[in-house]
């Protein structure tokens, strides 16, 4: 874990005991994606809701999920969790995904089921190239899927600033050894995944809430739509009480035109984002664009200039799940609601036009 010492081993009865509990019961492993929630007990809850929610329990299989979270990180360059979740969706098909979605090559996936869902899942970076699910998906699948996306679309953000590039040491990264181990550990992941897990239990850490506009597709489900409103609106008190009103709404005004194009190498477009910002909001507006328009590039230097004014891990952790979930958010709404399912009129998107928000 990179920057922060997250909490490992919690009191069963404080909020990380108690989310710490039930990702074991319910997910076997508390891994690295969810501890470095903890300095944040309540975006710990959130992320773990629309974790659960969609990717544990539901109509969809959990190896399609874990197909779709696999796809969606490798369009954020996130290989810890492509090598991860494609060693879990391998347990349910005859091939490794991990080298075929790295190099491009869906086309050779033989499962179509799996080929069409993973085409779907890289076909999110834009708008643009964005695919239609198979109609095959009933509303409640449909805003399953679409909730794993947009999880991992938060979480592969997180990864990348917290975490090494791999869980394995970089001497086994590569050949015969590597296979052997990503297949144990995938093994290892998928016990008890198909044990039929009522929908819900994790909606008790989180607050009642509205649900975004740009979210709206998740509300063919019940425990989806609560999962998304719940999380969304934690992280957004959480952001507002870390990053200044400037710092935010600078991030939302890049992300309102961006249309999921790469950054690029240079990193001359974010100094010149922040020109107009000094002090600590320039060093959090440099860390917030980063993180949510090219967060593998989030470096020490990055992290030194705002733990120059933001002391704790909670406040790093707090900013960095902020422009996350803002950039995760763009994305879903790109996403069409499923059929008969409309935007919610009470709670505007944040993407909305100034005059509109």
């Amino acid at each position: 874990m990179k920057y922060i010492h997250p909490i490992r081993h919690a009191d069963p009865k404080s909020l990380v005991g108690q989310v710490y509990v039930e990702i074991r019961h319910d997910f076997g492993v508390v891994g690295d994606p969810f501890t470095l929630h903890s300095p944040v007990p309540e975006l710990l809850a959130g992320m773990w809701s629309i974790v659960r929610e969609t990717t544990v329990v539901g109509q969809v299989h959990w190896s399609l999920k874990e197909a779709v979270a696999a796809a969606v990180s490798q369009t954020n360059t996130c290989p810890y969790c492509v090598d991860i979740h494609s060693s879990l969706a391998r347990q349910s098909y005859t091939q490794s995904l991990a080298d075929l979605i790295k190099q491009g090559r869906t086309e050779d996936i033989t499962d179509p089921s799996l080929r069409a869902m993973v085409t779907w899942a890289l076909s999110l970076s834009s708008p643009e190239t964005r695919l239609k699910l198979p109609p095959s998906y009933s509303a409640q699948g449909a805003a399953e899927l679409m909730g794993v996306a947009v999880a991992y679309h938060y979480i592969n953000r997180l990864v990348n600033v917290f975490l090494s590039e791999s869980l394995l040491p970089p001497l086994v990264r590569g050949g015969r050894l590597r296979d052997r181990i990503w297949s144990q550990v995938g093994q290892r992941l998928a016990r008890g995944r198909d044990q039929i897990r009522p929908p819900g239990t994790s909606l008790r850490f989180l607050p009642e809430a509205e649900l975004p506009a740009e979210l709206s597709w998740a509300a063919a489900s019940s425990s989806v739509r609560s999962a998304f409103a719940g999380w969304a609106a934690l992280v957004e008190r959480i952001g507002s009480e870390i990053l200044s009103p400037q710092v935010r709404t600078l991030v939302i005004e890049i992300l309102h035109t961006w249309q999921g194009q790469p950054a690029g190498i240079s990193r001359g477009w974010v100094e010149s984002a922040v020109a107009g910002l000094t002090g600590a909001d320039q060093a959090a507006g440099r860390l917030a664009l980063l993180t949510a328009l090219a967060s593998y590039q989030v470096e020490e230097k990055t992290i030194k200039a705002f733990r120059a004014h933001y002391a704790t891990d909670a406040h790093l952790v707090g900013a960095v799940a902020w422009a996350s979930a803002a950039a995760a958010r763009k994305v879903a709404s790109w996403l069409q609601a499923p059929p008969g399912m409309e935007q919610n009129p009470t709670m505007p998107a944040l993407f909305a036009d100034p005059g509109e928000r």
